[in-house]
């Protein structure tokens, strides 16, 4: 029976792997029968708060009815815009935080705009490969128009999957004033790629002949000709590029003055695989959630728009005092430096900046800026909240109250070097403002300058005390207090408890009292490390 069955098997697998054989080699003659799909769904369209008046959620209408929903970013009137090409898990409510992309390029003086692939987040219709490149195409022509129909206004920056639409817009023709790629990918090797990091790699090889390329253009060959100034971002452990490709783009880096290639350091991300290659490729593609100090640089150099920057300049002069604003534009290199800080920061406080400005020196500006910025004084809800005043809790108030800040001789001879006041800012970055209230009250920095010294018992009885009197004048509000806590090693847990939040921080008072630059100083004074919190929680 089995004898006879042998023969008629063995003309079905012949007659199987012939019409095989004849439609794999059709599709490859056809360039294949169907894209792999590349776009995920995501779990959340929109994450984040929307209430800064500089973000808005916008609709963009394409030729079949579908509605792609975005956001928008204003960095003011005039500014440059950064068109966004998301990654195949990305989505453009993911980064609604203040310190999300968005954000932090408008600091920069670049507006933003951002949409979601048709069938993902906030957009319609349903998710294809086959249409991402028609959408980009009717986006990038939208993004264009945004900005009055000059493309040297515009920025493209792309991640992952992205970077292939990117480069079949630059092969079209495409003109930005410059273009950001994180993680780029070739859409010829990008399935083999993908599936050869799992344990079903070896399912592709049978699918190959029947899959579409997503783009027919090379992403690299594209980024390295394009027209215009251009940031790559990769990895030779990047799955998606071999180390041979990555060689050879920071050789062309390397011989040509506006392409730059930057491998960021360590990993940055999580993924729910087990796959190196794989996770390498997501810590590339998370450098863009943010504005890294590489990608900062190459927008200042080549994104930037100098007026819109002397725009924020001019602002700051005008609300700071005049005798202030008459002596910065006197000095060239507080000028300088009042710049650094409105590019830091687009909403910060022209008293504090104008202080800075004129107090530090230009080796402590770069470092200093964060401790500058606005966002010092917010936390939690407050930091989404524009209406949300500084000067309503113990803030300094006044422009000689931040020079008194910034005047780091505390009448001892002594000076504060800004590496203390930053280590000390670390140890601090708990909230600073809470629902009106300054979290770093006296008391509290007293109690905690107490425990750093050794002196737990009596730390814990200011701060009870304080908590207890605070309370006893409170008008119901939440009253923020800290407690401390002795741990085996020599060890101090630092709780800060606002809101009916806890915000926890373990600190060695050893270690940190002897990394400070003036710590043998500070130790021959005998006044404990009281002075430098007091500074670097803005206490005149």
């Amino acid at each position: 029976m089995l004898r006879r069955r042998r023969p008629f098997l063995l003309r079905a697998a012949r007659i199987s792997l012939l019409g095989f054989a004849v439609a794999a080699c059709g599709a490859a003659a056809s360039g294949g029968c169907f894209r792999p799909p590349v776009v995920f769904p995501l779990a959340e369209g929109l994450r984040g708060d929307v209430r800064r008046d500089s973000l808005e959620l916008i609709e963009f209408e394409l030729d079949d009815g579908t509605i792609l929903g975005g956001v928008r970013e204003s960095a003011g009137e005039g500014a440059p815009l950064v068109l966004h090409l998301m990654e195949a898990d990305g989505g453009v409510g993911w980064d609604l935080d203040l310190g999300g992309r968005y954000a932090r390029l408008a600091d920069l003086g670049l507006s933003s705009m951002a949409f979601d692939y048709r069938g993902v987040g906030l957009s319609g219709g349903s998710r294809s490969s086959r249409q991402m490149l028609d959408d980009t195409r009717r986006v990038y022509r939208h993004a264009v128009a945004s900005v009055g129909g000059d493309e040297s206004r515009l920025i493209v920056r792309a991640s992952s999957i992205g970077t292939t639409m990117l480069a079949a817009l630059l092969a079209e023709g495409a003109r930005p004033r410059a273009v950001v790629a994180f993680g780029p990918v070739e859409s010829a090797t990008l399935a083999r790629r993908y599936s050869a990091q799992f344990w079903w790699g070896l399912v592709y090889w049978p699918a190959a002949p029947f899959l579409r390329r997503l783009v027919d253009v090379s992403t690299l060959e594209q980024l390295v000709a394009a027209p215009c100034p251009v940031l790559v971002v990769t990895d030779p452990e990047d799955c998606f590029l071999s180390a041979s490709e990555v060689a050879g783009l920071e050789a062309d880096a390397a011989a040509r003055e506006t392409l730059r290639c930057v491998i960021p350091e360590g990993m940055v991300s999580r993924a729910q695989v087990n796959a190196p290659g794989f996770l390498q490729h997501v810590s590339v593609v998370r450098n863009a959630n943010g504005l890294r100090p590489y990608e900062e640089r190459f927008l200042l150099d080549h994104g930037v728009d100098r007026a819109v920057v002397d725009a924020r300049v001019q602002s700051l002069l005008a609300a700071a005092p005049a005798a202030a604003r008459e002596r910065i534009e006197a000095d060239e290199s507080a000028l300088a430096r009042l710049r650094v800080l409105a590019l830091a920061d687009r909403r910060i406080f022209p008293d504090a900046a104008a202080a800075a400005a004129l107090q530090l020196r230009d080796d402590e500006i770069e470092a200093a800026k964060e401790w500058v910025s606005s966002r010092w004084f917010r936390a939690g809800g407050a930091m989404r909240n524009e209406s949300f005043d500084p000067y309503a809790v113990g803030a300094p108030r006044s422009f000689e109250e931040y020079l008194a800040v910034f005047d780091l001789d505390d009448g001892n001879g002594g000076r504060w070097p800004v590496e203390d006041l930053l280590r000390a800012r670390t140890l601090l970055k708990f909230p600073s403002a809470k629902n009106d209230v300054w979290v770093w009250s006296e008391a509290n920095l007293l109690a905690l300058s107490l425990a750093l010294d050794g002196e737990l018992d009596e730390a814990e009885a200011v701060a009870a005390v304080a908590r207890e009197e605070a309370e006893g004048a409170s008008d119901g509000s939440p009253v923020p207090w800290v407690e401390l806590e002795e741990r085996d090693g020599g060890f101090l847990m630092v709780k800060m408890v606002a809101d009916g939040a806890i915000y926890g921080r373990t600190v060695l008072p050893v270690v940190f009292k002897t990394d400070l630059a003036s710590g043998l100083a500070l130790h021959r004074r005998g006044e404990g490390v009281l002075p430098l919190l007091r500074k670097a929680a803005w206490r005149p």
